[in-house]
């Protein structure tokens, strides 16, 4: 088995990849640097691209909607 340095050195041997939205391609508002560009770098290669995120209950500032903003 050898080591993945990074996602494109796959593509030939894969159709489609998930990604988890909050912390992989976004922190709140801000989009992860590089993100976009290796999503279009997926797309370019015909890969299948889909976003799930179980961040739905986050405001955008990064607070619950029911928190008082304390930790």
């Amino acid at each position: 088995m050898t080591g993945i340095s990074r996602l494109l050195d796959i593509t030939d041997q894969i159709d489609a990849c998930v990604f988890d939205a909050f912390g992989v391609l976004n922190v709140c508002a801000r989009p992860i640097p590089g993100a976009d560009r290796r999503l279009d770098d997926l797309r370019a290669r015909g890969i299948a691209i889909r976003v799930l995120t179980n961040a739905a209950s986050q405001d955008l500032a990064g607070r619950s909607p029911n928190s008082s903003g304390s930790v």
